[in-house]
């Protein structure tokens, strides 16, 4: 389980993935997440509610984040990872 500091870090960045996939869709550019986070079963659902829909992982990742991906429901992500975020303390 993650420290105080590690989940302030972990919910900056995700602050500031919201602010480019936000940015981003107001210009019509679509965002990409690879690597590890792309595979995280925490971080995907948070990913899926900001509102990415491109992915890359390795290649043995592909089966699980593809099983996960169809169990997510992008709507109540969202609402997750709004919540998430409107309740992290702190500029």
């Amino acid at each position: 389980m993650p420290d105080a500091w590690d989940r302030e870090r972990r919910l900056r960045v995700l602050t500031l993935i919201e602010s480019v996939v936000q940015a981003a869709g107001q210009a019509g550019v679509k965002v990409s997440v690879c690597g590890d986070a792309a595979a995280d079963p925490a971080v995907l659902p948070l990913l899926i509610g900001l509102g990415i829909r491109t992915l890359s992982v390795g290649a043995a990742r592909v089966p699980h984040v593809a099983q996960q991906i169809t169990q997510t429901d992008a709507a109540q992500a969202a609402r997750r990872a709004t919540q998430l975020l409107r309740a992290r303390v702190g500029p």
